[in-house]
């Protein structure tokens, strides 16, 4: 897995099955669906250091100290050091979660969704609107918005969610419209986005069977290439499973 990670087979792969798929006469004709779900990782569990985040109240606390050493340093100079401290620190943690041998995510970041937190990773997948099939994926960190990849194939139409809204790609727009502060939507828009939803609605079928059958809605591996390995094998047996490979 880390050779094909390291030197991005999987995508070599991945373009030989669709022109396979392209010579046999399979082509994405009534449009395209791009989704994104999240994909879990183990944060772990850091080992903070006594005293940090609590207010110091001994007086032979490193920060009192810190003060005794430095009287000359005005309280605005003070609330500097400590920043550019504190900063080093967490890099010092940072470096160390990356170097160290664990089953902690090296490169998953947090991200927020209908206020709930997930940690690890982000798929992001196209697929066919007449069928269930995924012509092109990509994986991030989860703290990378949706809008921020494209996967749209010129002159094909490309539906999309709200979180797409205002970002165009390179697939003709099909996007959800969205309220905006002191902007009611029309009914029009409003009947626009119930089209577009009964249309994108397979989108979410090919997450539903990752998670639940392939059990991939958490994976233990540490880095974005290895995610996106496994991510790509995923989607293989997807449509293996809708006799689409054989």
């Amino acid at each position: 897995m880390e050779r094909i990670a390291n030197s991005h087979r999987d995508k070599k792969i991945w373009k030989e099955i669709w022109k396979q798929f392209q010579e046999k006469g399979i082509t994405l004709k009534k449009g395209t669906i791009q989704d994104a779900t999240f994909i879990e990782s183990d944060p772990g569990h850091g080992k903070g250091k006594k005293g940090d985040g609590i207010i110091p109240t001994d007086p032979e606390s490193p920060e009192i100290k810190y003060e005794k050493e430095n009287p000359e340093m005005s309280k605005k100079e003070m609330k500097a050091a400590k920043r550019i401290e504190k900063e080093q620190k967490k890099k010092e943690r940072e470096e160390e979660r990356r170097n160290g041998k664990t089953r902690r995510s090296r490169d998953g970041s947090w991200a927020v969704k209908n206020r709930k937190a997930h940690f690890g990773y982000k798929l992001h997948t196209l697929q066919g609107v007449e069928n269930d099939m995924i012509t092109n994926y990509s994986t991030t960190t989860a703290s990378m918005h949706d809008s921020q990849i494209d996967l749209s194939i010129p002159g094909v139409v490309n539906y999309k969610d709200k979180g797409y809204f205002s970002v165009s790609g390179r697939g003709i727009d099909a996007t959800m419209e969205r309220s905006l502060k002191r902007y009611k939507l029309p009914v029009e828009s409003i009947r626009r986005n119930m089209r577009i939803t009964r249309k994108r609605s397979r989108g979410e079928r090919p997450y539903s069977v990752i998670k639940t059958i392939f059990q991939g809605g958490h994976m233990f591996v540490t880095t974005v290439g290895r995610v996106r390995v496994k991510c790509m094998f995923m989607c293989m047996i997807r449509m293996k499973m809708k006799g689409m490979i054989a």
